[in-house]
């Protein structure tokens, strides 16, 4: 359970103070609260409403990192993917990738091979300690027909073959991020979201941060947080909040947007990773019965509150998709959802696509306007978020001892330690299932199971809502294969943080990942969730045109409206 927004809890000081809600901040606020640190992280939207849930749903080594010599960051990557697997079963699973090799790949076969084999001897304790459903095998070569068996649908034309491999799949990262929430809540963190840091205090006659003003976004109070060291983990908006120290960032972000096309299903079960005679790369991968295509990487100059697709992104992935498979099957009508995001990247003057994936921390009593107290930290992936955490409470440690005497820090590895909702380290995430089943045989199989994915051991509070409220089994949508119920919301708005429309289905519950799910379900959700937080007529039809006009697609046609 995440506490309710109380502000009396910013009426004592904290040792750490959290700047960021995304997947960063959030990892480092669990570090941190697990060890005893009394830690405050405040988000001025939602809980990873960004970059966080605007991936390709994996937890991924990077297996093209290997062309960039990278070979530290894939080792940590596949160290950390390993032990995600392990802390959030419900979450995770190992998916298949299709490897295609034609006769004009660049890299071959040998070269491709080579990889391949670098890649799993990285990953050589990839299963150990990991129950039979969460065990990866190695990479192998495969012949044009086991190749066209396995995946009909790829071009033919000049297929020699290919290789399979394996990664993980991250079901929901929104989910998952909640995970890393609700552990860090669990441990004594304040977690707000909705609430956006607005200026920084100073130690009289120094240029030491001893606060930070926030102000609630939501009810628009302004409050003020005493803190004894500040992490600005704000990703792409790392210069905004450095700005609030009145201050010149010196260690400039390289930002990189990257779109997804969610569509209608035009591939089997396995991921493609595809690659064009021009070098362009781009994974169709299968997700929740859609196909999910991409990233894009282009950079990105304008300010992270103002990102949205143009249709030049969309088509650029639709052609690339339609290159590579024949009969062009992915038109304009099938795609339902555009995800977008922005990587914080650390600035090397490469292209945002060669640029490092590898995070870098800056304790800014080291530049040239030595603020005391102040830590940023810059880059970093998904898969490693756990680590990056790790290394970023470790480079503040020092500042915690000489800022809050007395503090007493627990040791914790907290790469042994499952995520909230999932039972024990390493569990078999099938036994579990089989478990919970034989337990709720009146649930219908399929609301079951996507409960138990989406929350872990918390189902069965969901299901009490729904057993003292029996019409809150209904399901939101009417569409085949949405299985989120009524019961969810109240769930969401009572113990999860959730205040707006957006919230609640966008990263509460599944729904709003799929895309907009139609005017239908999304009034039935408003009338319930306005009902719990007292949303008067005009606010609900505000919630209800903000939540629809949150997606790219929405908008796009919007505009497009506009125009005629």
């Amino acid at each position: 359970m995440i506490h309710k927004r109380e502000f009396h809890d910013l009426e004592k000081k904290f040792d750490l103070v959290v700047i960021g809600g995304g997947i960063t901040g959030i990892s480092v606020a669990r570090e941190a609260a697990v060890r005893g640190i009394r830690v405050l992280c405040v988000e001025k939207n939602d809980f990873a409403c960004a970059t966080s849930s605007a991936t390709s749903k994996l937890l991924h080594g990077g297996l093209r990192y290997l062309e960039s010599y990278e070979f530290g960051l894939v080792r940590e990557s596949l160290s950390e993917r390993h032990i995600m697997g392990l802390a959030a079963g419900h979450l995770s699973r190992p998916m298949q990738f299709l490897v295609p090799m034609f006769e004009w790949s660049n890299p071959g076969r040998f070269i491709m091979q080579m990889g391949l084999s670098t890649y799993d001897l990285l990953a050589y304790d990839r299963n150990l300690g990991t129950p039979e459903d969460k065990q990866i095998p190695p990479a192998k070569w495969i012949s044009r027909e086991e190749f066209l068996k396995l995946e009909p649908k790829i071009e033919s034309k000049g297929l020699k073959g290919g290789f399979v491999y394996y990664d993980y799949q991250s079901t929901y990262p929104e989910r998952l991020a909640l995970a890393f929430v609700k552990t860090a809540v669990q441990a004594g963190a304040v977690m707000l979201n909705h609430c956006q840091a607005t200026g920084f205090g100073f130690k009289a006659g120094t240029k030491q941060i001893e606060s930070v003003q926030i102000q609630d976004t939501l009810s628009g109070k302004e409050y003020t947080a005493k803190g004894s060291v500040f992490v600005n983990a704000s990703g792409p908006w790392m210069d905004q909040v450095l700005g609030l120290a009145e201050r010149s960032p010196l260690h400039k972000v390289q930002k990189s947007k990257g779109i997804h096309l969610l569509t209608d299903r035009i591939i089997g079960e396995q991921t493609l990773f595809l690659r064009n005679k021009k070098g362009q790369h781009c994974l169709l991968l299968p997700w929740e019965g859609m196909t999910l295509i991409g990233p894009t990487d282009s950079p990105y100059e304008g300010s992270p509150d103002d990102l949205s697709p143009v249709e030049e992104d969309i088509t650029m992935l639709m052609d690339l998709v339609n290159e590579l498979l024949p009969g062009r099957p992915l038109t304009r009508e099938k795609i339902r959802h555009v995800p977008i995001g922005i990587r914080p990247l650390v600035f090397s003057g490469k292209s945002t696509y060669r640029a490092s994936r590898k995070h870098e921390i800056y304790d800014h009593a080291a530049d040239q306007d030595k603020i005391e107290g102040l830590v940023s930290v810059l880059g970093g992936k998904w898969t490693t978020s756990r680590k990056l955490g790790e290394d970023v409470l470790h480079a503040c440690l020092p500042k915690l001892r000489s800022f809050s005497p007395g503090i007493q820090i627990k040791d914790v590895r907290t790469d042994r330690e499952p995520l909230h909702g999932y039972p024990t380290f390493g569990a078999s995430s099938t036994e579990i299932w089989e478990q919970i089943a034989l337990m709720n045989h009146r649930v219908p199989d399929n609301v079951l199971n996507h409960l138990y994915t989406l929350y872990g051991t918390d189902y069965q509070e969901v299901l009490e809502i729904a057993r003292k409220e029996p019409s809150l089994l209904k399901r939101i949508s009417d569409e085949p294969g949405r299985y989120d119920i009524m019961a969810q919301i109240v769930y969401a708005v009572e113990n999860e943080s959730a205040h707006t429309l957006s919230d609640i289905l966008s990263r509460r519950l599944a729904l709003g990942s799929f895309g907009y799910p139609g005017d239908t379900a999304a009034k039935r959700a408003a009338d319930l969730a306005g009902k719990l937080l007292k949303w008067s007529s005009s606010r609900k039809t505000e919630e209800l045109k903000a939540y629809r006009l949150s997606y790219p697609l929405e908008r796009l046609s919007t505009d497009s409206k506009k125009k005629k």
